[in-house]
């Protein structure tokens, strides 16, 4: 489950990536003789479950032990992500009407109407809106192929490409505070993932903020423009640190049991975690006061239903989750121990 902190940005306990994009942790769609897969695999484990293609799925609210509040009127579909706008008066879905095809939808959440936000063939996925909710930066690819980043104007007006002659796999992992640049994770065959920034209006080149010979990806800056949080595999498994921004240095290891995805709260005060192994429950913690960062004790923040796709946290504690609309539909996951080892052992 996707989770907003306080009115932050998505991360993704469920949902751990939703493309090509991750070596280590990664999850996609696979198309079998018989039936739809929803796969990850990260490291020696692999879980699958089954999609349904006539168990559409919709929008709930939940409360933070998971309890339905409130179904939103978007009529349901085959929706796998979701990423609820700044102001929460809207949210982009993704939808897969099939293998290799994936598209963004704008949903007005009180009207219950979605519009198509994407119209290029391929996968249209990573959608993450600018901090005053007037774009979305999106990557768009054709199946199998290296993505570019489009960044669309939800009120109209011309959209904009970047990155599209850079043939690395790529994602987004959010905007600067500011809405001047954006923090993504970008392939490279000599160091693996690296996190860069990239300016969307200024015309100035996209640079590195963290290269070394390690996994760094999911880099969120904080509301103030002061750390930043990302995934780094240095120390052997991944697990979530903070550094200041835009210099670096001040390294915080934040977990130290393995770490996913971290978001900050609206007001900087709160860092949302996702912790390794952990399904369907967002954890936080404060932020404390001083001019060296130090956090307080992760707790748990809200469990969500264990069959969510994706969800994300509201202001008020809520959640907006994804889940099958057919309340008898069945949900389970199967793990794959060591599952390399499996790969042509006849």
């Amino acid at each position: 489950m996707a989770t907003r902190g306080a009115g932050g940005d998505a991360l993704s306990p469920i949902r751990k990536s939703a493309g090509a994009e991750d070596a280590d942790t990664h999850m996609t769609r696979v198309q079998t003789p018989n039936r739809r897969l929803q796969v990850l695999h990260d490291f020696g484990q692999l879980y699958y479950r089954a999609l349904k293609q006539e168990d559409p799925n919709h929008l709930v609210w939940i409360d933070s032990q998971g309890r339905t509040l409130a179904t939103v009127p978007i009529p349901p579909g085959n929706y796998f992500g979701e990423e609820l706008s700044p102001d929460e008066t809207q949210v982009v879905l993704e939808s897969s009407p099939r293998i290799g095809v994936s598209d963004l939808w704008l949903g007005d959440l009180a009207r219950g109407v979605a519009t198509r936000l994407s119209y290029e063939a391929g996968e249209n996925t990573n959608a993450r809106w600018s901090p005053d909710g007037s774009r979305v930066a999106y990557t768009c690819a054709p199946s199998g192929g290296y993505e570019k980043v489009v960044v669309v104007n939800v009120n109209g007006g011309a959209q904009k490409t970047l990155l599209e002659n850079v043939h690395h796999f790529k994602n987004i992992s959010g905007w600067t505070p500011d809405g001047k640049a954006l923090v993504m994770g970008i392939q490279n065959p000599k160091t693996r993932w690296d996190i860069w920034i990239v300016p969307v209006d200024s015309g100035e080149k996209p640079h590195t903020f963290l290269e070394t010979p390690y996994h760094e990806d999911r880099g969120k800056v904080s509301p103030d423009g002061k750390w930043i949080s990302y995934r780094s595999n240095e120390s052997g498994q991944f697990d979530i640190y903070v550094q200041s921004f835009p210099d670096g240095g001040n390294k915080y290891k934040v977990t130290t049991s393995g770490g996913e995805g971290s978001e900050w709260s609206q007001d900087g005060r709160r860092l949302f975690l996702d912790l390794a192994g952990v399904r369907a429950v967002s954890y936080a913690a404060d932020v404390l006061p001083g001019e060296q960062f130090r956090l307080g004790p992760i707790k748990q923040f809200l469990r969500g239903p264990d069959d969510a796709y994706d969800g994300e946290l509201a202001r008020d504690g809520r959640a907006l989750v994804l889940v099958s609309a057919r309340a008898d539909s069945p949900q389970s996951i199967t793990v794959v121990q060591n599952w390399p080892a499996l790969i042509g052992r006849k």
